[in-house]
Formats: structure tokens, C-alpha cells, sequence
């Protein structure tokens, strides 16, 4: 799921993103020297391979773009905003040195597919922090599983209108054939996110940077 080589965008455009690009991953890489937890030193790239391989296994429609789980937010509450930006990064470049898409289109893929759900998934677990009871559950379902269904969804909506925008497919084919099976893909997404958190907060919750024994279970 990205914007495929017969997506032509302006130059400007191109520009404006690889730019934007760098300057993110700028504030990322002095957020991961600020934050970074030795503890997941192994943890990390074992999770962003899992996640690279996760991207691959895609269901495609007749004819239209395709569908894949993309684990970010729990991706996102195991490592932090920083880690998860610089790693949802190196996983859109894999993809690009798999083949699967064009150079031109890294940067903009990669704030759209990296930068974009992974800082919804930030901004929804520090607005679930801030305002609401710090709960267990609230963390695991708000979090975790709205946070995903949330942030994917506001990915794949834009996705879609960069698509027809670019003339890679027809809005109205778009919304007849494509669009009517996002809510079967975004379920699975949120379950996907909220049980491996779930998992994670019983087994090993030192494996969840976000997570904290005295804030959620007291």
C-alpha cells in the first residue's frame, strides 16, 4: 500500500516532501539519542524486521491498490515516537529496495506510511494520557486499538485522495471498489494492535516503553 511509479507528482511537491522528510527524520534521530532505552537495544530491530515482513503480506483488490496490517501503533507504544518514525522509515525504504516502489516517491511514501500513522498513534495515547482515567483498559483499547483503527484510517483516507489526485485511479472507482473495504481491514488492524499490547502488558511490559506498572495499575 503506497503511491505506486504511475503516481505523478509535481516537482514542487517532491521537493517539498524530501525536504520535510529530512527534517523529521532530523527531530527523530535527536529524540532516539534523547530517549533510546538500551534495555530494547535487541528488541528493536528483531520488531522492525517483524513489521517489514508484516507489510508484505498484502491483500489486493481486482485491479486497485492494495491492503496490509501495518503494526505501527503498538509499534509506536513498544519504542516511542522517535524510534517508531526512524524505523517506519528504514520499512518503507525496504520496501522500495524490494522493489515494490519507486525512489522518486521514498519521501512522500514515507511520511505518508511512517511519519503520518505513527505520529496519530502518539498524539491519541498522549491525548488518552492527559484527559482521560489512567486505566488499564483505557490504555489497551483507547491507545492501542482505537489508536490504530484511528491512525490508519486518516492514512488510508489520504492515501486514497492522493491517488485519484494524481490520476493513478478514478475517484469514483475509488469509492465504488476500494473504499467499502476499508472498515474490514481496519478492524482486524485495531485487534492485531490492541492483542499483541494486550500480550505484551501481561508478559513482558518492560517491552512497552509507553507502559508503567504505577500509572496503570494503581
Amino acid at each position: 500500500m503506497e503511491l505506486p511509479p504511475t503516481a505523478h507528482l509535481p516537482l514542487a511537491v517532491l521537493l517539498t516532501s524530501w525536504g520535510l522528510w529530512f527534517i523529521v527524520l532530523l527531530a527523530a534521530i535527536q529524540g532516539l539519542r534523547q530517549c533510546w532505552n538500551p534495555r530494547l537495544r535487541h528488541l528493536y530491530p528483531a520488531t522492525t524486521l517483524v513489521v517489514f515482513l508484516l507489510w508484505q503480506l498484502d491483500a489486493v483488490p481486482l485491479h486497485g491498490p492494495g491492503f496490509h496490517f501495518f503494526g505501527l501503533t503498538v509499534y509506536n507504544l513498544m519504542f516511542g515516537w522517535a524510534p517508531a518514525v526512524c524505523g517506519a522509515s528504514v520499512v518503507v525504504l525496504g520496501q522500495i529496495l524490494e522493489g515494490s516502489a519507486d525512489y522518486r516517491l521514498l519521501a512522500v511514501n514515507a511520511l505518508l506510511l511512517g511519519v503520518l500513522p505513527v505520529s496519530l498513534s502518539e498524539a491519541i495515547r498522549q491525548l488518552c494520557y492527559r484527559y482521560l482515567p489512567r486505566h488499564l483498559f483505557v490504555y489497551l483499547f483507547v491507545a492501542g486499538f482505537f489508536g490504530a483503527i484511528a491512525s490508519i484510517g486518516v492514512t488510508v483516507l489520504i492515501l486514497t485522495w492522493l491517488l485519484a489526485a494524481t490520476g493513478v485511479y478514478e475517484s469514483a472507482w475509488l469509492a465504488g471498489q476500494y473504499l467499502p473495504y476499508l472498515p474490514l481491514f481496519l478492524f482486524p488492524e485495531g485487534v492485531l494492535n490492541g492483542m499483541v499490547t494486550t500480550v505484551l502488558v501481561g508478559l513482558r511490559p518492560q517491552w512497552l516503553e509507553s507502559f508503567d506498572d504505577d500509572i496503570y495499575l494503581r
